[in-house]
Protein backbone atom coordinates (compact mmCIF):
# COMPACT_ATOMS: atom_id res chain seq x y z
CA UNK A 1 0.00 0.00 0.00
CA UNK A 2 2.66 2.55 0.68
CA UNK A 3 4.37 1.75 -2.29
CA UNK A 4 1.67 2.34 -4.55
CA UNK A 5 0.60 5.65 -2.20
CA UNK A 6 4.43 7.15 -3.43
CA UNK A 7 3.88 5.85 -6.65
CA UNK A 8 0.71 8.21 -7.16
CA UNK A 9 2.85 11.11 -5.26
CA UNK A 10 5.30 11.21 -8.51
CA UNK A 11 2.55 10.10 -11.46
CA UNK A 12 0.45 13.19 -10.94
CA UNK A 13 0.69 14.55 -13.77
CA UNK A 14 1.61 13.44 -17.87
CA UNK A 15 4.77 15.06 -17.41
CA UNK A 16 4.71 14.91 -21.57
CA UNK A 17 1.79 16.62 -22.45
CA UNK A 18 2.42 18.99 -20.05
CA UNK A 19 5.51 19.69 -22.17
CA UNK A 20 7.95 20.10 -18.82
CA UNK A 21 11.06 21.44 -19.07
CA UNK A 22 13.54 20.95 -16.39
CA UNK A 23 17.36 22.12 -15.78
CA UNK A 24 19.86 22.07 -12.90
CA UNK A 25 22.60 24.46 -11.68
CA UNK A 26 24.68 22.80 -9.21
CA UNK A 27 26.82 24.75 -6.98
CA UNK A 28 30.03 23.16 -5.14
CA UNK A 29 32.32 24.80 -3.35
CA UNK A 30 36.24 23.74 -3.39
CA UNK A 31 37.94 23.10 -0.06
CA UNK A 32 40.97 26.04 -1.53
CA UNK A 33 41.78 28.80 -0.34
CA UNK A 34 40.03 32.32 -1.86
CA UNK A 35 39.61 32.35 -5.26
CA UNK A 36 41.46 35.79 -5.92
CA UNK A 37 43.29 36.11 -2.70
CA UNK A 38 45.14 33.46 -0.26
CA UNK A 39 43.01 33.71 2.64
CA UNK A 40 41.40 31.63 4.28
CA UNK A 41 38.03 29.97 3.20
CA UNK A 42 36.88 29.35 6.85
CA UNK A 43 33.48 30.20 8.84
CA UNK A 44 34.55 32.90 11.17
CA UNK A 45 32.07 34.09 14.18
CA UNK A 46 35.00 36.79 15.38
CA UNK A 47 35.00 40.19 13.66
CA UNK A 48 38.34 42.41 13.64
CA UNK A 49 36.72 45.07 11.30
CA UNK A 50 33.43 46.44 9.70
CA UNK A 51 32.46 48.50 7.45
CA UNK A 52 29.15 50.32 5.82
CA UNK A 53 28.41 50.22 1.66
CA UNK A 54 25.45 51.14 -0.59
CA UNK A 55 25.66 49.48 -4.02
CA UNK A 56 23.99 50.76 -7.06
CA UNK A 57 23.29 48.69 -10.61
CA UNK A 58 25.88 49.48 -13.80
CA UNK A 59 24.60 49.05 -17.48
CA UNK A 60 26.60 45.28 -18.99
CA UNK A 61 27.63 44.74 -21.91
CA UNK A 62 24.48 44.50 -23.91
CA UNK A 63 24.29 48.40 -23.28
CA UNK A 64 20.97 47.59 -20.34
CA UNK A 65 20.76 47.26 -17.08
CA UNK A 66 19.61 44.46 -15.71
CA UNK A 67 16.25 43.85 -14.03
CA UNK A 68 16.74 41.83 -10.94
CA UNK A 69 19.54 44.20 -10.15
CA UNK A 70 17.22 47.11 -10.60
CA UNK A 71 14.82 45.07 -8.60
CA UNK A 72 17.44 44.86 -5.46
CA UNK A 73 18.31 48.74 -6.03
CA UNK A 74 15.05 49.70 -5.26
CA UNK A 75 15.22 48.36 -1.49
CA UNK A 76 17.79 51.25 -1.08
CA UNK A 77 19.29 48.81 2.26
CA UNK A 78 22.57 49.67 3.22
CA UNK A 79 24.92 46.86 3.83
CA UNK A 80 26.78 46.44 6.17
CA UNK A 81 30.21 44.03 6.36
CA UNK A 82 31.79 42.49 9.08
CA UNK A 83 35.56 40.41 8.65
CA UNK A 84 38.34 39.07 10.26
CA UNK A 85 42.03 39.06 9.05
CA UNK A 86 42.55 34.89 8.79
CA UNK A 87 39.72 35.10 6.34
CA UNK A 88 39.64 38.82 4.56
CA UNK A 89 41.40 41.19 3.35
CA UNK A 90 41.97 44.11 0.96
CA UNK A 91 40.69 42.40 -2.27
CA UNK A 92 37.64 41.20 -0.29
CA UNK A 93 36.67 44.84 0.56
CA UNK A 94 37.30 46.13 -2.82
CA UNK A 95 40.23 48.24 -1.87
CA UNK A 96 42.64 46.39 -4.02
CA UNK A 97 42.36 44.74 -7.40
CA UNK A 98 41.99 41.13 -7.27
CA UNK A 99 44.94 38.49 -7.43
CA UNK A 100 46.24 35.64 -9.76
CA UNK A 101 43.41 33.19 -10.25
CA UNK A 102 43.58 30.15 -7.58
CA UNK A 103 45.96 27.59 -9.32
CA UNK A 104 44.70 24.78 -7.11
CA UNK A 105 41.18 25.67 -7.40
CA UNK A 106 41.34 26.06 -11.19
CA UNK A 107 42.93 22.44 -11.57
CA UNK A 108 39.92 20.65 -9.29
CA UNK A 109 37.89 22.84 -12.20
CA UNK A 110 39.36 21.69 -14.99
CA UNK A 111 39.48 17.96 -13.35
CA UNK A 112 35.92 18.15 -13.14
CA UNK A 113 35.45 19.14 -17.01
CA UNK A 114 37.58 15.75 -17.79
CA UNK A 115 35.10 13.54 -15.56
CA UNK A 116 31.99 15.00 -17.47
CA UNK A 117 33.69 14.86 -20.96
CA UNK A 118 33.44 18.63 -21.49
CA UNK A 119 35.76 20.73 -24.42
CA UNK A 120 37.59 22.79 -22.83
CA UNK A 121 38.05 26.53 -23.84
CA UNK A 122 40.95 27.32 -25.17
CA UNK A 123 41.60 30.42 -22.79
CA UNK A 124 40.06 31.58 -19.86
CA UNK A 125 38.44 35.75 -19.69
CA UNK A 126 37.41 36.53 -15.97
CA UNK A 127 33.65 38.51 -16.31
CA UNK A 128 31.77 39.86 -13.96
CA UNK A 129 27.93 39.52 -12.94
CA UNK A 130 26.12 42.46 -11.61
CA UNK A 131 24.99 41.30 -8.08
CA UNK A 132 23.94 44.37 -5.63
CA UNK A 133 21.64 42.47 -3.25
CA UNK A 134 24.98 43.55 -1.19
CA UNK A 135 25.77 39.51 -0.75
CA UNK A 136 28.94 40.79 -2.62
CA UNK A 137 31.11 44.30 -1.45
CA UNK A 138 32.04 44.79 -5.27
CA UNK A 139 28.68 44.78 -6.52
CA UNK A 140 29.55 42.02 -9.14
CA UNK A 141 30.67 38.03 -8.79
CA UNK A 142 33.87 37.38 -10.96
CA UNK A 143 33.00 34.00 -12.99
CA UNK A 144 34.61 32.20 -15.84
CA UNK A 145 33.86 29.58 -18.47
CA UNK A 146 35.77 26.84 -18.22
CA UNK A 147 34.20 24.52 -20.39
CA UNK A 148 31.61 23.28 -22.41
CA UNK A 149 29.70 20.34 -23.70
CA UNK A 150 29.76 17.52 -21.03
CA UNK A 151 27.52 14.65 -20.24
CA UNK A 152 26.21 12.18 -17.40
CA UNK A 153 24.83 9.14 -17.93
CA UNK A 154 21.44 8.68 -16.15
CA UNK A 155 18.66 5.71 -15.34
CA UNK A 156 16.79 7.31 -18.14
CA UNK A 157 19.51 8.57 -20.65
CA UNK A 158 22.54 10.79 -21.33
CA UNK A 159 22.09 14.41 -19.97
CA UNK A 160 24.23 16.92 -21.43
CA UNK A 161 26.20 19.30 -19.42
CA UNK A 162 25.93 23.05 -21.41
CA UNK A 163 28.19 24.56 -18.77
CA UNK A 164 31.53 23.89 -16.24
CA UNK A 165 31.93 27.73 -14.66
CA UNK A 166 34.46 28.73 -11.80
CA UNK A 167 32.97 31.64 -9.54
CA UNK A 168 33.81 33.58 -5.89
CA UNK A 169 30.93 32.60 -3.27
CA UNK A 170 29.15 35.80 -1.80
CA UNK A 171 28.90 36.86 1.23
CA UNK A 172 27.34 34.98 5.00
CA UNK A 173 24.15 36.89 5.66
CA UNK A 174 24.03 37.74 9.41
CA UNK A 175 21.11 39.41 9.85
CA UNK A 176 18.53 41.34 8.04
CA UNK A 177 16.21 44.39 9.02
CA UNK A 178 13.81 46.68 7.18
CA UNK A 179 15.89 48.60 6.46
CA UNK A 180 19.65 46.89 6.33
CA UNK A 181 21.65 43.66 6.23
CA UNK A 182 24.91 42.60 7.93
CA UNK A 183 27.19 40.58 5.81
CA UNK A 184 30.06 38.35 7.30
CA UNK A 185 32.86 38.50 4.63
CA UNK A 186 34.37 34.76 5.37
CA UNK A 187 32.50 33.22 2.83
CA UNK A 188 32.88 36.00 0.13
CA UNK A 189 35.98 34.55 -2.57
CA UNK A 190 35.27 30.87 -1.54
CA UNK A 191 35.54 29.31 -4.99
CA UNK A 192 32.66 27.69 -6.53
CA UNK A 193 32.18 25.15 -9.67
CA UNK A 194 29.19 25.78 -11.39
CA UNK A 195 27.24 23.40 -13.47
CA UNK A 196 24.24 23.78 -15.59
CA UNK A 197 22.63 21.19 -17.31
CA UNK A 198 20.10 21.29 -20.55
CA UNK A 199 16.57 21.79 -19.75
CA UNK A 200 15.94 17.64 -20.98
CA UNK A 201 15.20 16.41 -17.50
CA UNK A 202 12.22 14.26 -17.81
CA UNK A 203 10.76 13.91 -14.42
CA UNK A 204 10.93 15.72 -10.97
CA UNK A 205 12.62 12.09 -9.80
CA UNK A 206 14.84 12.51 -12.98
CA UNK A 207 16.06 15.70 -11.65
CA UNK A 208 16.68 14.28 -8.20
CA UNK A 209 18.88 11.49 -9.83
CA UNK A 210 20.93 14.12 -11.70
CA UNK A 211 21.47 15.77 -8.74
CA UNK A 212 22.69 12.98 -6.56
CA UNK A 213 24.59 11.72 -9.62
CA UNK A 214 26.47 15.21 -10.37
CA UNK A 215 26.96 15.63 -6.20
CA UNK A 216 28.80 11.85 -6.21
CA UNK A 217 31.14 12.84 -8.98
CA UNK A 218 32.15 15.76 -7.40
CA UNK A 219 33.32 14.53 -4.20
CA UNK A 220 35.72 12.42 -5.86
CA UNK A 221 37.39 15.93 -5.70
CA UNK A 222 38.82 18.40 -3.18
CA UNK A 223 35.60 19.93 -2.72
CA UNK A 224 34.11 21.19 0.88
CA UNK A 225 31.72 19.61 2.38
CA UNK A 226 28.73 19.92 5.05
CA UNK A 227 25.67 22.10 5.01
CA UNK A 228 25.87 25.13 2.75
CA UNK A 229 28.83 23.88 0.90
CA UNK A 230 26.75 23.02 -2.22
CA UNK A 231 23.34 24.43 -3.87
CA UNK A 232 21.21 23.15 -6.14
CA UNK A 233 18.87 25.43 -8.35
CA UNK A 234 16.06 23.67 -10.38
CA UNK A 235 14.39 25.79 -13.48
CA UNK A 236 11.38 24.47 -14.68
CA UNK A 237 8.77 25.50 -16.77
CA UNK A 238 5.77 23.69 -18.64
CA UNK A 239 3.42 24.22 -21.59
CA UNK A 240 2.67 28.18 -22.34
CA UNK A 241 4.16 28.88 -18.52
CA UNK A 242 7.67 30.46 -18.39
CA UNK A 243 11.02 29.89 -16.80
CA UNK A 244 10.76 29.71 -13.35
CA UNK A 245 14.33 29.55 -11.12
CA UNK A 246 13.99 27.85 -7.77
CA UNK A 247 16.60 28.48 -4.86
CA UNK A 248 17.09 26.88 -1.48
CA UNK A 249 16.39 23.42 -1.59
CA UNK A 250 17.59 22.50 2.23
CA UNK A 251 17.93 19.12 1.26
CA UNK A 252 18.08 17.65 -2.24
CA UNK A 253 15.77 14.91 -1.72
CA UNK A 254 12.43 17.61 -1.07
CA UNK A 255 13.15 17.92 -4.92
CA UNK A 256 10.78 15.84 -6.68
CA UNK A 257 7.76 17.20 -4.37
CA UNK A 258 8.78 21.33 -4.73
CA UNK A 259 9.06 20.26 -8.40
CA UNK A 260 5.54 18.72 -8.79
CA UNK A 261 3.88 21.58 -6.41
CA UNK A 262 5.47 24.35 -8.71
CA UNK A 263 4.01 22.60 -11.30
CA UNK A 264 0.28 22.69 -9.65
CA UNK A 265 0.97 26.56 -8.88
CA UNK A 266 1.80 27.19 -12.53
CA UNK A 267 -1.21 25.56 -13.69
CA UNK A 268 -3.33 27.43 -11.49
CA UNK A 269 -1.65 30.81 -12.45
CA UNK A 270 -3.25 33.19 -15.24
CA UNK A 271 -0.09 35.35 -16.04
CA UNK A 272 3.56 33.98 -15.29
CA UNK A 273 6.41 35.59 -15.72
CA UNK A 274 10.18 34.40 -15.42
CA UNK A 275 11.22 34.96 -12.26
CA UNK A 276 12.95 33.33 -9.14
CA UNK A 277 11.42 31.84 -6.37
CA UNK A 278 12.85 30.01 -2.88
CA UNK A 279 11.50 26.81 -1.20
CA UNK A 280 9.55 26.90 1.65
CA UNK A 281 9.42 24.60 4.28
CA UNK A 282 5.98 23.31 3.54
CA UNK A 283 7.74 22.43 -0.28
CA UNK A 284 6.23 25.49 -1.51
CA UNK A 285 7.83 28.62 -3.30
CA UNK A 286 7.18 32.52 -2.99
CA UNK A 287 8.31 34.82 -5.10
CA UNK A 288 12.45 36.41 -4.66
CA UNK A 289 12.94 38.52 -7.90
CA UNK A 290 13.20 38.87 -11.46
CA UNK A 291 15.40 36.25 -13.90
CA UNK A 292 18.31 37.95 -13.83
CA UNK A 293 19.25 38.57 -18.12
CA UNK A 294 22.71 38.37 -19.99
CA UNK A 295 22.87 42.66 -19.37
CA UNK A 296 24.73 41.92 -15.99
CA UNK A 297 27.02 40.44 -17.80
CA UNK A 298 30.79 42.15 -18.61
CA UNK A 299 34.42 41.69 -18.73
CA UNK A 300 36.78 42.03 -15.65
CA UNK A 301 39.60 44.57 -16.58
CA UNK A 302 41.64 43.73 -13.62
CA UNK A 303 41.88 40.24 -14.53
CA UNK A 304 44.38 38.59 -16.70
CA UNK A 305 43.05 35.85 -19.75
CA UNK A 306 44.40 32.43 -18.67
CA UNK A 307 45.11 30.17 -21.71
CA UNK A 308 44.11 26.37 -20.45
CA UNK A 309 47.84 24.96 -22.20
CA UNK A 310 48.79 21.35 -22.11
CA UNK A 311 50.57 21.08 -19.43
CA UNK A 312 47.62 22.23 -17.04
CA UNK A 313 45.40 19.77 -18.52
CA UNK A 314 48.57 17.16 -17.90
CA UNK A 315 48.83 18.50 -14.53
CA UNK A 316 44.84 18.06 -13.60
CA UNK A 317 45.27 14.33 -15.20
CA UNK A 318 48.38 13.43 -13.07
CA UNK A 319 46.61 13.96 -9.76
CA UNK A 320 43.06 13.01 -11.00
CA UNK A 321 41.18 10.40 -8.16
CA UNK A 322 40.99 7.39 -9.59
CA UNK A 323 36.96 6.58 -9.98
CA UNK A 324 36.10 3.81 -8.71
CA UNK A 325 32.78 2.30 -7.81
CA UNK A 326 32.63 2.82 -4.24
CA UNK A 327 29.51 0.80 -3.13
CA UNK A 328 31.23 -2.26 -5.01
CA UNK A 329 34.75 -2.01 -2.88
CA UNK A 330 32.67 -2.07 0.21
CA UNK A 331 30.14 -4.83 -0.62
CA UNK A 332 33.79 -6.61 -1.41
CA UNK A 333 34.73 -6.11 2.50
CA UNK A 334 31.89 -8.20 3.90
CA UNK A 335 30.14 -5.00 4.79
CA UNK A 336 26.16 -4.80 4.23
CA UNK A 337 24.58 -2.88 1.66
CA UNK A 338 22.82 -0.26 4.08
CA UNK A 339 26.27 0.07 5.54
CA UNK A 340 28.09 0.36 2.23
CA UNK A 341 25.39 3.08 1.53
CA UNK A 342 25.82 4.90 4.29
CA UNK A 343 29.83 4.73 4.01
CA UNK A 344 28.80 6.49 0.06
CA UNK A 345 26.38 8.35 0.39
CA UNK A 346 27.68 10.40 3.57
CA UNK A 347 31.30 10.62 1.53
CA UNK A 348 33.29 8.85 4.27
CA UNK A 349 35.28 6.10 1.88
CA UNK A 350 38.44 7.67 1.74
CA UNK A 351 38.57 7.99 5.75
CA UNK A 352 37.35 4.57 6.09
CA UNK A 353 39.77 3.14 3.53
CA UNK A 354 42.45 5.11 5.39
CA UNK A 355 41.22 3.74 8.88
CA UNK A 356 40.95 0.25 7.59
CA UNK A 357 44.42 0.02 6.17
CA UNK A 358 45.96 0.69 9.69
CA UNK A 359 43.05 -1.79 11.48
CA UNK A 360 42.33 -4.29 9.20
CA UNK A 361 38.70 -4.88 10.50
CA UNK A 362 36.42 -3.72 8.63
CA UNK A 363 33.26 -4.20 10.10
CA UNK A 364 34.69 -2.63 13.46
CA UNK A 365 36.08 0.71 11.39
CA UNK A 366 32.30 1.07 9.47
CA UNK A 367 30.17 0.75 13.21
CA UNK A 368 32.56 3.41 14.45
CA UNK A 369 33.14 5.37 11.90
CA UNK A 370 29.18 6.54 11.19
CA UNK A 371 28.62 7.34 14.60
CA UNK A 372 30.16 10.76 13.89
CA UNK A 373 31.08 12.04 10.24
CA UNK A 374 32.79 14.35 11.76
CA UNK A 375 34.68 13.33 13.54
CA UNK A 376 38.33 13.65 12.99
CA UNK A 377 40.32 11.07 11.05
CA UNK A 378 43.30 10.96 13.92
CA UNK A 379 40.94 10.41 16.46
CA UNK A 380 39.05 7.99 15.25
CA UNK A 381 42.23 5.79 14.73
CA UNK A 382 43.45 6.08 17.89
CA UNK A 383 39.84 4.97 19.53
CA UNK A 384 40.38 1.93 17.47
CA UNK A 385 43.62 0.80 17.98
CA UNK A 386 42.91 1.45 22.10
CA UNK A 387 40.02 -0.37 21.20
CA UNK A 388 41.70 -3.52 19.81
CA UNK A 389 44.12 -3.46 22.67
CA UNK A 390 41.18 -3.18 25.39
CA UNK A 391 42.77 0.31 26.83
CA UNK A 392 39.00 1.80 26.26
CA UNK A 393 35.77 0.11 26.51
CA UNK A 394 33.20 -0.44 23.50
CA UNK A 395 30.35 2.50 25.36
CA UNK A 396 33.54 4.92 26.00
CA UNK A 397 34.61 4.60 22.54
CA UNK A 398 31.41 5.41 21.44
CA UNK A 399 30.92 8.51 23.76
CA UNK A 400 34.91 9.35 22.62
CA UNK A 401 33.58 9.53 18.72
CA UNK A 402 30.09 10.96 19.29
CA UNK A 403 31.14 13.82 21.56
CA UNK A 404 34.23 14.40 19.00
CA UNK A 405 36.50 15.03 22.09
CA UNK A 406 39.81 16.46 22.06
CA UNK A 407 42.99 13.70 21.48
CA UNK A 408 43.87 15.22 25.14
CA UNK A 409 41.18 14.11 26.96
CA UNK A 410 41.64 10.31 25.19
CA UNK A 411 44.06 10.07 27.81
CA UNK A 412 41.88 10.73 30.49
CA UNK A 413 39.24 7.45 29.19
CA UNK A 414 42.20 5.47 28.80
CA UNK A 415 43.73 6.14 32.20
CA UNK A 416 39.80 4.99 33.59
CA UNK A 417 39.70 1.61 31.97
CA UNK A 418 39.80 -1.27 33.74
CA UNK A 419 43.43 -3.64 32.87
CA UNK A 420 42.28 -7.50 31.66
CA UNK A 421 44.17 -8.28 34.84
CA UNK A 422 42.11 -6.14 37.03
CA UNK A 423 39.09 -7.43 35.67
CA UNK A 424 40.21 -11.31 36.15
CA UNK A 425 41.02 -10.45 39.80
CA UNK A 426 38.28 -9.00 40.68
CA UNK A 427 35.43 -11.50 38.82
CA UNK A 428 37.63 -13.85 40.81
CA UNK A 429 37.17 -11.99 44.12
CA UNK A 430 33.15 -12.26 43.68
CA UNK A 431 33.23 -16.07 42.39
CA UNK A 432 34.85 -17.47 45.62
CA UNK A 433 32.12 -15.10 47.48
CA UNK A 434 29.33 -16.23 45.59
CA UNK A 435 30.41 -19.94 45.26
CA UNK A 436 26.47 -21.32 45.78
CA UNK A 437 25.82 -19.90 42.09
CA UNK A 438 28.55 -21.95 40.15
CA UNK A 439 26.14 -24.67 39.55
CA UNK A 440 23.39 -22.97 38.51
CA UNK A 441 23.11 -21.65 35.08
CA UNK A 442 21.01 -19.08 35.69
CA UNK A 443 22.82 -17.57 38.27
CA UNK A 444 25.14 -16.03 35.18
CA UNK A 445 23.20 -13.12 34.47
CA UNK A 446 23.68 -12.10 38.49
CA UNK A 447 26.81 -12.50 38.53
CA UNK A 448 27.50 -10.46 35.51
CA UNK A 449 25.35 -8.12 37.23
CA UNK A 450 27.55 -8.21 40.24
CA UNK A 451 30.49 -7.85 38.35
CA UNK A 452 29.46 -5.17 35.78
CA UNK A 453 28.49 -2.91 38.88
CA UNK A 454 31.68 -2.88 40.69
CA UNK A 455 33.65 -1.57 37.42
CA UNK A 456 30.86 1.50 36.95
CA UNK A 457 30.99 1.35 33.42
CA UNK A 458 35.07 1.43 33.20
CA UNK A 459 34.92 -2.29 31.35
CA UNK A 460 34.48 -3.47 28.28
CA UNK A 461 30.82 -5.57 28.70
CA UNK A 462 31.68 -7.97 26.00
CA UNK A 463 35.09 -8.46 27.56
CA UNK A 464 33.92 -8.71 31.31
CA UNK A 465 31.40 -11.74 29.67
CA UNK A 466 34.10 -13.34 28.23
CA UNK A 467 36.92 -13.43 31.03
CA UNK A 468 33.25 -14.81 33.89
CA UNK A 469 32.70 -17.27 31.63
CA UNK A 470 36.31 -18.66 31.26
CA UNK A 471 36.77 -18.52 35.29
CA UNK A 472 33.15 -20.27 36.12
CA UNK A 473 34.80 -22.89 33.76
CA UNK A 474 37.77 -23.15 35.84
CA UNK A 475 36.13 -22.91 38.95
CA UNK A 476 33.64 -25.89 37.96
CA UNK A 477 36.58 -27.83 36.55
CA UNK A 478 38.79 -27.51 39.51
CA UNK A 479 35.74 -28.77 41.95
CA UNK A 480 35.59 -32.17 39.90
CA UNK A 481 38.81 -32.61 39.80
CA UNK A 482 38.58 -32.16 43.87
CA UNK A 483 35.14 -34.63 43.62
Amino acid sequence: MKKELLLVMFLVFDYEKLKFKCGLEIHQQLNTNKLFCSCKTLINNEYDFSFERKLMPVVGESGRIDESALNEFKKRKKMKYFGNYETSCLVDMDSEPPHEINHEALIIAIQMALLLKMKLVDEIQVMRKTIIDGSITTGFQRTALIATNGYIETSIGRVPIESLVLEEDSCRKIKETEKEIHWALDRQGTPLIELMTAPVLKTPQHALETALKLRELSRKLKIKRGIGTIRQDVNVSIKNGARIEIKGFQNVKQMPKVIDKEIQRQLKEKKLVPQVRVVLNDNTTKYLRPLSSSSRMYPETDALPIKITKELIEEARRILPRIIDVKKELLKLGLKEEIANQIERTGQYEKFKHLNARIKNPKLVSTYLLINKKASTELLEKVLINLQKKKITKQNAKQIIKQNINLSDLKKFIAETISEDDIRKTINKILESKKELLNDERAFKMLMGLVMKEFKGKADGSLVSKILKEEIKKKLKSVIRKF
